[in-house]
């Protein structure tokens, strides 16, 4: 008897250690996303948490760029390690840290451009945690996008700041693709190539960048989806990309940008 006086208590024990347990699971479902959310807010769109900002950095989260030299707070950290709060991070007050970074040189040494050691290490950073405002701005003019037709490969980037490199292919010796120096003249998400033995429908992320006579089709940068010959040459004279590298790229070009084909 006593035996079953325990098991009952036991029981509705359990049953109160369950209903609190499942209450405890209600909370956390209902209250987790909320302080998660909370501590990745990034209100300025720098690159660094709301609570980066206040806890470690020292800077206002509702100015992207607290220090004014033209970089956003989260690409200084992230990207090019610098300090996001002083405009002069060596103490050079004739150059901001965007002045350096727009000339390729090492902030923390004097007349010194980086090496390829510490370019490579930027370009994986950047690839990884990408560039905020104003930085962009501030690095407009060296957006480029260069193709090497002897080793089929494709590079776009900020100057020597890579954000993406891949293998692309060319045209063929009896359809080659145009060399010299062009621009992005269109982007466009959808297009249809037809000639005399080929048809590729609804081809996505093209970019135009020559024209050889008004009412032409013109050459593109574009995805490819019938071919996975990717570094070696295939087109015929457009510049074929992977399903799989051409949404990012597609994304990051703007019209204007310069292309160099070589």
């Amino acid at each position: 008897m006593l035996f079953r006086k325990r098991s009952i208590a036991m029981t509705e024990n359990y049953k109160i250690y369950g209903r609190v347990f499942a209450m405890l699971l209600f909370v956390i479902a209902c209250f987790l996303p909320h302080i998660t959310a909370a501590s990745m807010l990034d209100t300025d769109k720098d690159g660094l948490t709301d609570e980066e900002e206040v806890k470690v950095y020292l800077t206002d989260p509702n100015l992207p760029d607290f220090d004014g030299d033209g970089l956003a707070d989260g690409d200084e950290v992230n990207v090019f390690g610098l300090s996001p709060s002083k405009k002069h991070t060596r103490g050079d007050v004739r150059f901001s840290d965007g002045n350096y970074i727009i000339g390729g040189y090492d902030v923390m040494k004097i007349d010194t451009k980086f090496n390829p050691q510490r370019l490579a290490e930027i370009s994986k950073n950047l690839q990884k945690f990408g560039l905020h405002e104003p930085t962009m701005t501030t690095l407009k003019s060296l957006r480029h996008i260069s193709v090497n037709l002897k080793g089929q490969q494709l590079v776009y980037g900020w100057g020597n700041y890579t954000a993406g490199v891949f293998k692309v292919s060319t045209g063929l010796k009896a359809t080659p693709t145009p060399s010299g120096n062009f621009q992005v003249q269109k982007k466009l998400p959808l297009v249809n190539y037809i000639g005399p033995d080929y048809r590729y429908l609804n081809v996505k992320w093209n970019l135009l960048f020559y024209r050889e006579k008004p009412g032409m089709l013109g050459f593109y940068i574009h995805g490819a989806y019938w071919h996975n010959r990717f570094g070696r040459t295939n087109s015929h004279g457009c510049i074929n990309v992977s399903y799989k590298d051409m949404p990012k790229l597609y994304e990051w070009a703007e019209t204007g940008d310069r292309i160099a084909i070589n």
